[in-house]
C-alpha cells in the first residue's frame, strides 16, 4: 500500500469511528473550530466563551495532562491568545487551502502567529516553573492551538511526526520547511504517476465539489475516457511551475477553455493583450502623497473579466466582504483593483450586514451560509442614480497602486489606505 492510500485508509477509519459516538472526546476539535470560524467577522465576540472552548479542546486532546503548566491556570489564561487569533490579518489562514501556503505572505503570517504563541505561553510557563526553562515550548501545543482555531496546520504530536517521518513525507520538526514539504506532498508536482492521480481520486469521490474531480467524473459517467497528455518532462520544480502557469494563462486567454486548476499558477500573472499590458504597466502611479482619503482597496483579480458590463463590475466590488463594520464605516472611497490597476472607484453611501439585508445583496449568485451571513456589502447611491464620477473618483481611476508595495498577491483581497498625515499605510 503506497503512502497516499495508507493515509486515506487510516483517515477514513478514524473518521468512521468518530461518527459512531456523537459525544466523543475528539469532537471537541469540531466544536472549538466551528466557534472560532463563526466568530471571525462577527460584531459581538465572546472572548471568555471562546477561551473556554479552546481550553476544553486542548484538555481533551491531551495538553492538560501530567506536568503541563496549563494545569496551574484557569481557562481565562487563553483570552489574549483568542484575541490575537481573531485579528483580521489572520483571516487568510482560517481554513486555508493547502495551495495557499505557496504564497510567501501566508508563510510569513504563519511564522508571526507561531512567534506570538511561543512568546506568550513561554512567559506563563516560566512563571509556573519558577526556574530557567531548559526546553523550548512544545510545538505540539502550538500546532494543536492552530489546528483547533484556524485549521491551518496539522497537530505535530508524536504520532503525526512518527508517521510523516516513517513515510518520508516531511521532517518531524515543525517549521516552514516541514509545512511546505507537506504542501508539496499534498498538491504533487507531476512526479511518478501524478498524471493518473486526479482520475483515481475522482473515482473515489464522484460527488466531489472540486471542479477538477467533478469534470473527470462527468467525462467518465458519459462513457468516455480521460485523455492524458504529458506536455513536457525532466523539468526542475521551478521550470515545471513556470510551464504550468504559462499554459493555464494561454488557455484562459483564448477563451473559456474549462481549465479547472484552482489557482492560475505558481507566482504567475495572467496573459494580457498588448493594449491591456500597456494600460496596466503604463498607468500613472498612485503615490502615498496622492492619498487624500480613507480608502478600502479590494482586489478583484478573480472576479474581473475582459469587457465586463459596468453594472457587473459594480456588483463585484460592492460585496460581499469579510471586513470590520466599525472600520469600513470610516471609509470614504472604495477601489476595485485588477492587477494593481484601479478599474473602479465608488463612494459608499451605506454598509449592510448580509443577513440583515438579504433583499439588497449585490449579486444573485450569493448564497448565505453561517460563515458568510455576517459579511458586509455596500451601496453607492450616486452611482446607482447615474451620476458621473466626482472629482476625487476621476483623480483615482486608472492609476496603478503597484508602487505602494501593498500585499496584492495574498489571498486576502482587502487592504486599507489612509492619508499620509496618518504617518503610515495600514495593510
Amino acid at each position: 500500500m503506497d503512502t497516499v492510500d495508507l493515509i486515506i485508509k487510516s483517515s477514513t477509519e478514524f473518521y468512521n469511528d468518530l461518527k459512531v459516538d456523537e459525544n466523543g472526546r475528539y469532537r471537541s476539535w469540531e466544536h472549538c473550530y466551528s466557534h472560532f470560524i463563526k466568530a471571525r467577522g462577527s460584531q459581538e465576540i465572546d472572548y471568555d466563551y471562546l477561551s473556554l472552548q479552546l481550553a476544553f479542546y486542548l484538555a481533551s486532546w491531551g495538553m492538560y495532562r501530567g506536568s503541563s503548566f496549563l494545569l496551574q491556570k484557569d481557562y481565562k489564561v487563553h483570552i489574549p491568545v483568542v484575541k490575537e487569533l481573531l485579528n483580521e490579518k489572520y483571516d487568510v489562514l482560517a481554513g486555508i487551502d493547502c495551495i495557499g501556503f505557496k504564497d510567501d505572505s501566508n508563510q510569513k503570517l504563519l511564522q508571526d502567529i507561531n512567534s506570538f504563541l511561543e512568546q506568550y505561553y513561554d512567559k506563563i510557563r516560566h512563571k509556573v516553573k519558577e526556574q530557567e526553562l531548559k526546553n523550548q515550548l512544545s510545538f505540539t501545543l502550538i500546532t494543536k492551538i492552530l489546528m483547533g482555531t484556524l485549521g491551518c496546520v496539522p497537530a505535530y504530536d508524536r504520532y503525526f511526526i512518527a508517521g510523516i517521518k516513517n513515510q518520508k513525507v516531511a521532517t518531524g520538526n515543525y517549521n516552514i520547511r516541514s509545512v511546505m514539504q507537506l504542501v508539496h506532498f499534498y498538491i504533487g508536482k507531476g512526479t511518478k504517476n501524478r498524471v493518473f492521480e486526479h482520475e483515481k481520486e475522482s473515482l473515489g469521490s464522484p460527488d466531489s465539489e472540486k471542479l477538477k474531480l467533478k469534470t473527470i467524473a462527468d467525462i467518465k459517467n458519459a462513457g468516455f475516457e480521460v485523455e492524458k497528455i504529458i506536455i513536457n518532462s525532466n523539468l526542475t520544480e521551478e521550470e515545471a511551475f513556470a510551464a504550468e502557469a504559462s499554459l493555464i494563462n494561454a488557455f484562459n486567454y483564448v477563451g473559456d477553455a474549462g481549465i479547472t486548476n484552482i489557482v492560475a499558477g505558481h507566482h504567475s500573472a495572467e496573459a494580457l493583450s498588448v493594449d491591456e499590458y500597456e494600460r496596466i504597466n503604463g498607468a500613472a502611479p498612485l503615490e502615498e502623497k496622492d492619498i487624500r482619503h480613507k480608502i478600502l482597496v479590494i482586489k478583484i483579480n478573480r472576479l474581473y473579466q475582459r469587457g465586463m458590463d459596468e453594472k457587473v463590475l459594480s456588483d463585484a466590488v460592492c460585496g460581499v466582504w469579510r471586513v470590520s463594520k466599525e472600520k469600513v464605516r470610516t471609509v470614504e472611497y472604495v477601489f476595485g483593483v485588477y492587477n494593481s490597476l484601479i478599474v473602479a472607484v465608488y463612494k459608499p453611501s451605506e454598509w449592510f450586514v448580509c443577513k440583515e439585508a438579504k433583499d439588497r445583496l449585490p449579486r444573485q449568485d450569493i448564497v448565505l451560509t453561517p460563515k458568510t451571513e455576517n459579511r458586509l456589502f455596500f451601496v453607492d447611491e450616486r452611482y446607482e442614480q447615474g451620476f458621473s464620477l466626482d472629482e476625487n473618483e476621476s483623480f483615482y481611476i486608472g492609476k496603478s497602486i503597484a508602487g505602494l508595495q501593498l500585499n496584492q498577491s495574498a489571498q486576502n483581497p482587502i487592504t486599507y489606505l489612509y492619508p499620509l498625515e496618518k504617518d503610515k499605510i495600514y495593510i
